[in-house]
């Protein structure tokens, strides 16, 4: 076991067996020797736990917890109350490393003072043809209006624990949404950021993974757990008082699990979601202008609201077709808002320091 390690790598373990081994032996084969690896086997009821007490067994580097089946919320939260790392990663148990990541995302926090966390591109297991998740790279600055677009999740991330334990930020235990309200608490509190244009997470793609086991307009009754992580994240920001300041950035988070989360959901499950969403929203009324389908809820408009998410898509775009054409689009950009006819951007709604324009044809015509 390793005294003062310079990074805790947290593991979360649920029923897979046949991916330990390899998600273990990558965490083992890191450049950067000075590291912790805590497991918590949250409830499996296959050989997971088993293997992971003989890897501890083998190697001091393993530490193993165990708990009653609560969601990786729940086991993420377990290590993090364990953990003596300098920096905090997470890796999933069916996915790895490469050899260098560890060492990689150290160097960039070590060289970069200033930055309040990292995160590196994925690397699809497997697959030929891999897209790029990084839009812009090196150190990026954030201000509190103004939620920065990150494609990837905590997985790629490097976090500071002196942060984490300063501002008690941990997940929500829900099934759903957890690793994003843990994210974003850490995002809302940060300055800057280091984004490393390298793929360094190799992400293995399951069919029988929580995230695929999702079927759209089915019975998914742990996606509501999205909710319950905007209300954590609220709590998490009214407890700073950071709901103002924050205001816009966590309505944009807000908006984009909304959206994706809705489609998941069976009839009976929207109808409970959008009393939640109306609760979650409830300190906001008057304050949505810039946000047209979370107004519908505020103001209990919910045919209005069903009506228009249905025309959603994950991205935040709106899309009409017909016999297989886009005939009609509308696009939510950073404070822009851009109508498309037969793709085309003709009409543009732009809105800065408070004030909205309007534009036609790329026209300002107020």
């Amino acid at each position: 076991m390793i005294d003062h390690p310079f990074v805790s790598i947290i593991v979360p373990v649920y029923n897979t067996e046949k991916y330990i081994s390899c998600c273990l032996d990558s965490l083992l084969a890191q450049t950067e020797n000075n590291i912790e690896i805590l497991t918590v086997d949250d409830g499996s009821s296959d050989n997971s736990l088993d293997i992971l007490h003989q890897y501890a067994e083998r190697h001091p580097h393993i530490r193993v917890f165990a708990q009653k089946n609560a969601g990786p919320g729940a086991a993420r939260n377990t290590a993090l109350k364990h953990a003596r790392g300098k920096y905090i990663m997470f890796c999933d148990s069916d996915d790895m490393y490469k050899s260098t990541m560890c060492e990689e995302m150290i160097h960039v926090m070590e060289n970069n003072n200033d930055i309040d966390f990292a995160f590196c591109d994925t690397e699809e297991y497997k697959k030929e043809i891999q897209t790029s998740h990084i839009r812009k790279a090196g150190i990026i600055d954030i201000s509190p209006d103004k939620y920065p677009e990150i494609a990837v999740g905590i997985w790629c991330f490097i976090f500071r624990r002196d942060v984490i334990e300063k501002y008690n930020i941990y997940f929500p235990t829900s099934f759903y949404g957890e690793d994003m309200a843990f994210a974003s608490k850490y995002i809302f509190i940060s300055r800057s950021f280091y984004a490393l244009d390298k793929k360094l997470y190799i992400l293995r793609a399951r069919d029988d993974s929580l995230m695929h086991s999702l079927s759209i307009g089915c019975a998914n009754p742990h996606i509501i757990g999205n909710l319950k992580a905007l209300a954590d994240m609220y709590s998490f920001l009214d407890g700073c008082r950071l709901t103002e300041v924050c205001r816009k950035s966590y309505l944009k988070v807000v908006e984009r699990l909304t959206i994706g989360s809705f489609c998941y959901m069976s009839e009976r499950d929207k109808k409970k979601a959008f009393v939640l969403l109306q609760k979650i929203l409830l300190p906001f009324v008057g304050k949505l202008e810039d946000f047209r389908l979370l107004a519908m809820v505020a103001e209990g408009k919910e045919r209005h609201f069903f009506r228009n998410i249905r025309a959603y898509n994950m991205s935040g775009t709106i899309k009409i077709k017909f016999l297989g054409l886009t005939w009609f689009k509308i696009k939510n950009k950073d404070n822009e808002q851009i109508y498309y006819f037969i793709n085309i951007p003709v009409f543009k709604i732009k809105r800065t320091d408070g004030k909205r324009y309007h534009y036609i044809l790329g026209i300002r015509i107020s």
